[in-house]
């Protein structure tokens, strides 16, 4: 069975879409800077020797195309775990990936001449309005709006990282590409991350927490990502990204017990309608069902 590339996106983002969640579960002391560190020290270095076996290649220097994709990287970690501390995982989650695809589109303009068209304009703009339906019920009003621009600034790190590294998909396996764009963020992280308090690592839920983030909610997703971020438009990727906040809210509801509202779950509909809308015209537009 062929997957289409925006499936494999979503699938994706519903890995990712698990890491503000399993910070939130984890103990006491963990601090956005550490808990980002870690994240792409165990993540970046187990996904590049992955992808060295599987392609047979070593990594080389990509160019300066991988460098700001590792400078991407690197910032998005302590923007968006900075912002889900201190807006909540749902809406710093929302405000990151709802910010994304306007920046992706811009960028995508930019540097691609990619032509998105009115029915991505309006299928976008719907889904963000189901986004925000879907935490208006917590209050924009009460928001830390320090936390909204840290996570706004992680939803700019994540549309140049998907700029950046498609660039660098058109002579090189994706798979490579994401897995030393991400080892390369772990060490730009590393002098900042030495100063982070790690004594939270040391218990059993630490670790779990720590190896869950790593694992699967870096290596395994980014895998995921790297094959459908070859054959979809930049703006298309920021786009079926969303699928994380909604994820992020479902697991906020259930694991989190953050407060359901009408509102939420409409937006919640609204969203899923207008990703499913969107999903379609990736494919038209990749020359794949969805």
């Amino acid at each position: 069975m062929r997957v289409s590339p925006a499936a494999q996106i979503a699938a994706a983002m519903v890995l990712t879409g698990s890491t503000g969640t399993a910070q939130a579960l984890g103990p006491d002391g963990s601090s956005p800077l550490s808990v980002g560190f870690l994240r792409m020290a165990l993540g970046g270095p187990v996904l590049l020797l992955v992808a060295m076996v599987v392609t047979k290649k070593r990594p080389t220097f990509f160019g300066w195309p991988l460098v700001v994709a590792g400078v991407a990287t690197a910032a998005y970690q302590p923007l968006f775990f900075a912002g889900a501390e201190q807006t909540g995982v749902a809406v710093g989650t929302v405000v990151t990936m709802g910010s994304a695809p306007i920046f992706a589109g811009l960028l995508g303009w930019l540097v691609y001449a990619e032509k998105l068209g009115f029915r991505w304009v309006l299928t976008t703009a719907v889904a963000l309005f189901g986004g925000v339906l879907l935490v208006g019920g917590n209050g924009f009003s009460a928001m830390d709006y320090g936390g909204v621009a840290a996570a706004a600034g992680a939803g700019l790190s994540y549309a140049v990282f998907i700029v950046a590294t498609r660039r660098l998909f058109q002579d090189h396996a994706p798979l490579l590409v994401v897995g030393a764009a991400l080892s390369l963020s772990a060490v730009l992280l590393l002098p900042i991350g030495l100063m982070a308090d790690f004594s939270w690592v040391a218990s059993p839920t630490g670790l779990s927490v720590v190896l869950y983030l790593g694992l699967v909610a870096t290596a395994l997703a980014f895998a995921i990502y790297a094959y459908g971020a070859e054959r979809l438009l930049v703006a298309d990727t920021a786009v079926m990204s969303l699928v994380e906040p909604m994820v992020a809210f479902l697991l906020g509801v259930l694991l989190l017990h953050e407060a359901l509202t009408f509102r939420g779950a409409v937006g919640a509909v609204v969203l899923a309608g207008a990703l499913l809308a969107l999903a379609a015209q990736a494919g038209q537009r990749s020359g794949i069902e969805v």
